[in-house]
């Protein structure tokens, strides 16, 4: 029990940051309806060609569509599900990225210093997306008559060219010119120079800042000057969840391959009604999590099995029988059999966290000693669990893994109205389209990041992860004791921050200068109100020592001499950091579910003056709305549970930890699908 509640120790720290992401889910992917499950357009042009009851030997119908579908209205769409209540503006969907000394920092904005980039930075971004898509549709209807009256077998086989475009745009505001200070990101400071000059930098050309740097000349310098040094950190690139933000995203291949068996039981010359079972082979692309927003082919790459209902009855003919009036449908149910896709998720504590910045953490400890009193004489200080191995990781790149993923139940029905004269028929239809919702469990064979490298990452946040031990450290007290090496020497801190969100760190919260708490609180003892980068607030803080001495504390700049001060200078770790772990990990909230209404028609004329040849052309056109989330105010949003809503995971299974992520319970799933309209050119054949 002990080991089962300390895996949900940092889930449990992340509710108050949870509660604050109201409504905030969104979808990692967005999974969108094959072109091949589409009833509508099976039917469209062929009624008069199809389950022919006069027929006593085999009968075929092949059609061949070229079509092409184009999204709309995707700022209330598309732009919702992929950023949730992160956006600022619905009718422009938006999103705010800024460094956490900005001085007019919103809730919402991004915080830059995850990006690579100042810490008064300042920039915001437009999204405009949409897809378009290219198919020529394969249909095959062939009547089986000859062996069993009322039989026959349908395929069903498109090949989709499909384009992904996320309209991004980024407008810089303040490119900024504060550097990092010593401490934040490595043993130097970074100078402007050596940061990034724009989100787009770090999300789509995967550029790095450098944390190589200076030791400045004097504290609080900001102007660059100082001795050129080694950070000794790497900052690891973004390889999950990139955006692309010029031109389009595109995938071309066959999309599902359906074959359906069927047998009309009831037939007549004015109406029949017939049952089939229905299969789908995987022929699109499976997800890779390379980028947001990615084009998916097909269905995701599953296979399906289910069953097919249909039938027509003809409610008018005149009595030359060169004109009717019917009413045909079509209804299919299909399950959507488990595949492995892999993809990238958020972690509990809010949406689009992907794209924090996770340390580093390793052992053994050295040089790092812990306590609560910070003259270290009574308890003594004690060692962490693990300190700073000097690698960031964006987090996107941990939650990134093989998953199985399978949907109980996907349903396409249509009903449409056809109307005949001589050799014109026009068709009018409804459609209606929805899928159950998805259940992703983690991959048993194939380990995420988290499973692999347990204890070993944690969130950053605004934490600084380097101290450094007195400038008189050689020379007083306990510091010339064990010393690591000489005064102003840098140590890796174990500091972490749970409470992190994308928004910010719990050091600066949105709303606090930068630096600098003491001149916000000046009637209050400067020990209470300390500088913002001593790591007062991250997790388990304690006052850090590079030794057990009583004047070993770690400082969180150099050039500051030994003093007892009550620890005005000195730096806190944690003791002990709390690690990320696979139960971290969202998977519940990138389930989704689709759904979608669309209306139909379409023209077409046959030549019947042939004698054993009816060709048929014709064109139509649709409009297929869905429903998504819809962009909000977070005042009318339904927020999402905390960890403690959920109920805890089974342990000790045959997967091993895998099984920790598998059992838990989701809240209401995410309706995500497109808003499109098509237009198409059906031609085909039917002969004996």
């Amino acid at each position: 029990m002990r080991t089962q509640l300390k895996k949900y120790t940092f889930s449990t720290l992340l509710i108050s940051a949870v509660l604050t992401q109201a409504s905030g889910k969104v979808a990692p992917l967005i999974r969108p309806r094959s072109r091949s499950v589409d009833t509508a357009l099976e039917l469209a042009g062929c009624t008069n060609h199809i389950h022919m009851y006069d027929k006593e030997s085999f009968y075929k119908t092949c059609a061949i569509t070229a079509q092409y579908n184009r999204t709309f209205h995707s700022e209330n769409t598309i732009a919702p599900a992929l950023f949730g209540d992160d956006l600022i503006n619905c009718n422009c969907p938006t999103i705010n990225i800024s460094g956490k000394c900005y001085s007019d920092r919103t809730p919402k904005d991004w915080l830059a210093d995850y990006f690579g980039l100042p810490q008064d930075f300042k920039s915001y971004i437009t999204f405009d997306p949409r897809v378009d898509s290219a198919s020529i549709d394969f249909n095959l209807f062939i009547g089986l008559n000859e062996w069993y009256d009322g039989m026959y077998i349908k395929i069903h086989a498109p090949v989709e060219h499909i384009r992904y475009r996320l309209g991004y745009s980024e407008h810089i505001i303040n490119k900024g010119t504060l550097p990092h200070e010593e401490g934040y990101f490595s043993d130097a400071e970074i100078p402007r120079a050596n940061l990034l000059d724009s989100f787009e930098d770090f999300v789509n050309t995967c550029r790095v800042p450098d944390l190589n740097g200076i030791i400045p000349n004097n504290n609080d310098s900001d102007n660059g000057e100082g001795t050129a040094t080694n950070g000794n950190v790497e900052f690891e690139k973004l390889n999950c969840a990139r955006m692309v933000t010029c031109g389009k995203l595109t995938k071309t291949r066959l999309s599902d391959l359906h074959v359906a068996i069927g047998y009309d039981f009831l037939q007549d010359y004015d109406h029949h009604l017939g049952i089939e079972v229905r299969f789908a082979a995987p022929t699109g692309n499976r997800p890779e999590g390379s980028y947001l927003f990615e084009p998916i082919v097909g269905n995701g790459h599953h296979w399906e099995i289910g069953g097919g209902l249909n039938g027509h009855v003809m409610l008018w003919e005149r009595d030359d029988q060169e004109s009717h009036f019917s009413l045909w449908f079509q209804a299919n149910i299909t399950h959507l059999i488990k595949t492995r896709q892999r993809r990238f998720f958020d972690l509990i504590n809010g949406s689009n966290s992907r794209y924090m910045l996770a340390a580093k953490m390793g052992t053994p400890v050295t040089n790092l000693f812990a306590s609560t009193d910070p003259n270290a004489a009574n308890p003594n200080p004690s060692m962490p669990s693990a300190q700073f191995a000097r690698v960031f990781r964006p987090v996107a790149n941990l939650t990134c893994c093989d998953v199985d993923v399978s949907i109980g139940v996907q349903g396409d029905a249509s009903a449409m109205f056809n109307y005949t004269y001589k050799g014109y028929s026009w068709d009018i239809g409804y459609n209606f389209w929805g899928r159950t919702c998805e259940k992703i469990k983690v991959n048993c064979d194939c380990p995420c990041p988290l499973e692999r490298e347990e204890r070993t990452w944690v969130l950053k946040g605004d934490a600084h992860v380097i101290g450094f031990t007195p400038n008189n450290a050689t020379e007083e007290g306990g510091g010339a004791t064990n010393n690591p090496g000489a005064n102003n020497s840098p140590i890796a801190l174990s500091a972490s921050n749970s409470k992190a969100t994308l928004h910010a760190g719990s050091n600066v919260p949105i709303g606090r200068n930068c630096n600098s708490g003491r001149s916000n609180l000046a009637d209050t003892p400067n020990f209470t109100a300390p500088d913002t980068r001593r790591n007062q607030n991250i997790d388990n803080p304690q006052f850090a020592f590079h030794n057990t001495g009583e004047d070993d504390d770690i400082h969180f700049r150099r050039n500051e001499n030994i003093s007892n001060n009550n620890g005005n200078n000195q730096t806190n770790t944690s003791n002990n950091p709390i690690f990320l772990s696979i139960n971290d990990v969202d998977f519940c909230a990138a389930e989704t579910k689709g759904c979608s209404h669309k209306i139909f028609t379409h023209l077409s004329y046959t030549w019947t003056d042939l004698e054993r040849w009816e060709p048929h052309l014709g064109f139509g056109a649709k409009v297929e709305f869905s429903r998504s989330k819809k962009c909000c105010p977070e005042t009318n949003c339904k927020p999402a549970p905390t960890f403690s809503d959920r109920n805890p995971c089974s342990f000790g299974s045959e997967c091993g930890s895998c099984s920790d992520a598998c059992e838990l319970p989701c809240y209401e799933c995410l309706k995500c699908n497109f808003t499109e309209w098509g237009i198409w050119l059906k031609g085909g054949v039917s002969f004996d």
